[in-house]
């Protein structure tokens, strides 16, 4: 049975979304990478990682 995603984790999900849809893809990345780390079985680790190859691509494009 899965744990339920704790609300520290959560929290963690959610800035990375934030930052990324504020477009630093940079400190976006870094979180959600933090909140692999955290919930290494999350269950939406597929969609996640999704958005880490989009920001990605999309930090380097600024650079």
């Amino acid at each position: 049975m899965e744990k339920p995603i704790q609300p520290g984790q959560l929290v963690t999900l959610n800035a990375a979304l934030v930052l990324g849809q504020m477009g630093d893809y940079e400190c976006a990345i870094r979180e959600m990478k933090r909140y692999f780390v955290l919930v290494p079985v999350a269950p939406n680790a597929r969609a996640a990682l999704q958005r880490v190859y989009e920001w990605e691509h999309k930090a380097d494009e600024q650079n």
